[in-house]
């Protein structure tokens, strides 16, 4: 565990996290006077599942030194591009959101919790940079 740097932590942690956000509800939805929560993120929660995924498997193979691959760029963009695009999937989201004619859609936790764990990728990601 001496291995693994306090980048690998938060890139770690902030996939993890992502992870766990594809799976909670997006959205809150209202038709006229009732609610009901949706566990999905409109389409494109399964992105923020995968890059979660993929930022969390890379950097424990890179940590436990299962596998090495040296890049034309610094590593640390690679974790910067993956949280950078999943924080884009969850502000678009924030953004644009799905209904219209007496249905309304809230955001609701999992858009929130997409965004903390994208930020840590990417704070991984710029302490990764940083540590070159």
């Amino acid at each position: 565990m001496d291995k693994i740097r306090p980048a690998d932590w938060a890139i770690g942690g902030g996939g993890l996290v992502l992870i766990i956000a594809s799976f909670l509800p997006w959205y809150h939805w209202s038709i006229g006077g009732f609610g009901l929560s949706v566990s999905t993120g409109a389409g494109y929660g399964w992105l923020c599942f995968v890059l979660g995924l993929a930022a969390l498997v890379w950097v424990g193979l890179r940590a436990f030194e299962v596998v090495n691959l040296d890049f034309p760029f610094p590593e640390g963009l690679l974790y910067i591009g993956a949280g950078g695009l999943a924080g884009l999937v969850a502000v678009l989201r924030l953004l644009f959101r799905p209904g219209g004619g007496g249905v309304n859609a809230s955001p609701y936790i999992g858009i929130f919790v997409a965004l903390v764990g994208a930020a840590a990728v990417i704070v991984g990601g710029v302490i990764k940079l940083r540590e070159v």
